[in-house]
Protein backbone atom coordinates (compact mmCIF):
# COMPACT_ATOMS: atom_id res chain seq x y z
CA UNK A 1 0.00 0.00 0.00
CA UNK A 2 2.43 2.49 1.07
CA UNK A 3 4.86 1.22 -1.01
CA UNK A 4 3.36 1.73 -4.60
CA UNK A 5 3.94 5.16 -5.22
CA UNK A 6 0.37 6.48 -4.95
CA UNK A 7 -1.15 8.68 -2.90
CA UNK A 8 -3.22 7.06 -0.03
CA UNK A 9 -7.13 7.95 0.02
CA UNK A 10 -8.95 8.92 3.10
CA UNK A 11 -10.25 5.29 4.06
CA UNK A 12 -7.31 3.78 4.09
CA UNK A 13 -4.72 2.62 6.80
CA UNK A 14 -0.98 1.90 7.08
CA UNK A 15 -0.45 -1.51 8.54
CA UNK A 16 0.72 -0.77 12.23
CA UNK A 17 4.28 0.76 12.96
CA UNK A 18 4.81 1.47 9.02
CA UNK A 19 5.38 5.39 9.76
CA UNK A 20 4.20 6.41 12.88
CA UNK A 21 5.36 3.40 15.11
CA UNK A 22 7.55 3.28 18.16
CA UNK A 23 10.77 3.49 16.67
CA UNK A 24 9.95 6.54 15.13
CA UNK A 25 12.31 9.08 16.94
CA UNK A 26 10.18 12.58 17.95
CA UNK A 27 11.53 15.76 19.10
CA UNK A 28 11.63 16.61 22.94
CA UNK A 29 11.78 20.26 24.95
CA UNK A 30 9.82 18.12 28.21
CA UNK A 31 13.06 16.65 30.12
CA UNK A 32 15.91 14.82 29.13
CA UNK A 33 16.34 13.04 26.01
CA UNK A 34 16.46 9.42 25.59
CA UNK A 35 18.44 8.45 22.34
CA UNK A 36 16.24 5.82 21.20
CA UNK A 37 12.99 7.89 21.64
CA UNK A 38 14.44 11.18 20.41
CA UNK A 39 15.77 13.03 17.71
CA UNK A 40 19.06 14.41 19.92
CA UNK A 41 22.84 15.43 18.92
CA UNK A 42 25.60 13.77 20.61
CA UNK A 43 25.44 15.18 24.22
CA UNK A 44 29.41 14.67 24.86
CA UNK A 45 30.85 17.01 22.83
CA UNK A 46 28.77 19.70 24.26
CA UNK A 47 31.22 19.23 27.40
CA UNK A 48 34.65 19.29 26.22
CA UNK A 49 36.95 18.49 29.05
CA UNK A 50 34.57 17.02 31.46
CA UNK A 51 35.95 13.86 31.85
CA UNK A 52 39.47 15.41 31.96
CA UNK A 53 38.19 17.57 35.07
CA UNK A 54 36.26 14.60 36.62
CA UNK A 55 40.19 12.52 36.24
CA UNK A 56 41.69 15.05 38.61
CA UNK A 57 38.77 15.77 41.03
CA UNK A 58 37.82 19.08 39.82
CA UNK A 59 34.38 20.80 39.11
CA UNK A 60 32.80 22.41 37.11
CA UNK A 61 29.21 24.38 36.23
CA UNK A 62 27.03 24.02 32.96
CA UNK A 63 24.97 27.06 33.29
CA UNK A 64 22.57 27.31 29.99
CA UNK A 65 18.74 28.47 29.25
CA UNK A 66 15.63 26.29 29.98
CA UNK A 67 15.50 23.11 27.38
CA UNK A 68 18.96 23.34 25.73
CA UNK A 69 20.05 19.92 26.98
CA UNK A 70 21.54 20.44 30.16
CA UNK A 71 19.94 17.16 31.89
CA UNK A 72 20.73 15.16 29.20
CA UNK A 73 24.60 16.49 29.27
CA UNK A 74 24.59 15.25 32.39
CA UNK A 75 23.14 11.94 32.68
CA UNK A 76 25.44 11.43 29.64
CA UNK A 77 28.41 12.15 31.83
CA UNK A 78 27.22 9.73 34.29
CA UNK A 79 26.65 6.98 31.95
CA UNK A 80 30.27 7.18 30.82
CA UNK A 81 32.20 7.71 34.01
CA UNK A 82 30.20 4.88 34.99
CA UNK A 83 30.64 2.63 32.06
CA UNK A 84 34.55 3.42 32.78
CA UNK A 85 34.55 1.66 35.86
CA UNK A 86 37.12 4.07 37.96
CA UNK A 87 34.23 6.31 39.73
CA UNK A 88 30.41 5.39 40.25
CA UNK A 89 28.35 9.43 39.15
CA UNK A 90 25.10 9.74 40.87
CA UNK A 91 22.89 11.89 39.39
CA UNK A 92 20.33 14.01 41.63
CA UNK A 93 18.40 17.01 41.57
CA UNK A 94 18.84 19.88 44.37
CA UNK A 95 15.01 20.86 43.67
CA UNK A 96 14.25 19.03 47.07
CA UNK A 97 15.62 21.83 48.86
CA UNK A 98 14.06 24.53 47.07
CA UNK A 99 11.63 24.00 49.61
CA UNK A 100 13.66 25.02 52.47
CA UNK A 101 14.17 28.48 51.58
CA UNK A 102 16.73 30.04 53.58
CA UNK A 103 16.23 27.26 56.32
CA UNK A 104 20.35 25.63 55.02
CA UNK A 105 20.00 23.17 57.92
CA UNK A 106 16.30 21.86 55.89
CA UNK A 107 18.05 22.43 52.54
CA UNK A 108 21.25 20.06 53.50
CA UNK A 109 18.66 17.54 55.10
CA UNK A 110 16.86 17.23 51.94
CA UNK A 111 20.04 17.10 49.77
CA UNK A 112 21.60 14.12 52.10
CA UNK A 113 18.15 12.66 51.87
CA UNK A 114 18.13 12.64 47.64
CA UNK A 115 21.88 11.93 47.20
CA UNK A 116 21.79 8.37 49.65
CA UNK A 117 18.40 7.76 47.88
CA UNK A 118 20.06 7.86 44.61
CA UNK A 119 23.56 5.90 46.28
CA UNK A 120 20.55 3.11 47.17
CA UNK A 121 18.95 3.50 44.08
CA UNK A 122 22.01 2.60 42.28
CA UNK A 123 23.02 0.03 44.19
CA UNK A 124 20.08 -1.91 44.79
CA UNK A 125 17.86 -2.40 47.10
CA UNK A 126 19.17 -2.82 51.13
CA UNK A 127 22.74 -0.88 49.86
CA UNK A 128 24.02 0.91 52.85
CA UNK A 129 25.45 4.46 51.90
CA UNK A 130 27.33 7.49 53.89
CA UNK A 131 27.34 10.99 52.84
CA UNK A 132 28.58 14.07 54.51
CA UNK A 133 27.69 17.59 53.71
CA UNK A 134 28.48 20.81 55.22
CA UNK A 135 29.36 18.97 58.21
CA UNK A 136 26.25 16.94 58.22
CA UNK A 137 26.57 13.36 57.49
CA UNK A 138 23.43 10.74 56.75
CA UNK A 139 23.29 7.25 55.93
CA UNK A 140 24.83 3.52 57.79
CA UNK A 141 27.73 2.04 56.92
CA UNK A 142 30.64 4.02 54.54
CA UNK A 143 29.82 3.53 51.40
CA UNK A 144 29.17 -0.31 51.79
CA UNK A 145 27.48 0.11 48.40
CA UNK A 146 30.95 0.86 46.64
CA UNK A 147 32.86 -1.14 49.05
CA UNK A 148 34.25 2.58 49.81
CA UNK A 149 37.02 1.88 47.31
CA UNK A 150 35.42 3.35 44.29
CA UNK A 151 35.29 7.33 44.17
CA UNK A 152 31.91 8.85 43.99
CA UNK A 153 31.06 11.74 41.64
CA UNK A 154 27.81 13.81 42.90
CA UNK A 155 26.64 15.04 39.37
CA UNK A 156 24.21 18.19 40.58
CA UNK A 157 21.28 19.36 38.63
CA UNK A 158 18.55 21.92 38.94
CA UNK A 159 19.61 23.90 41.41
CA UNK A 160 16.45 25.61 43.19
CA UNK A 161 16.07 29.51 41.97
Amino acid sequence: MADSGEPMTENQQLPEGELYGEEVPTFNTAGPCIPQRHYMLPPEPRVPGALYLVDFDEYFVIHAPRQTGKTTVLEALARDINAAGQRVALVFSCEQAAPAGDNYDAAIDALLATITDEARARAGTGADATFSLAGRTTGGSPAAWADGVVPVVPVADRAPH
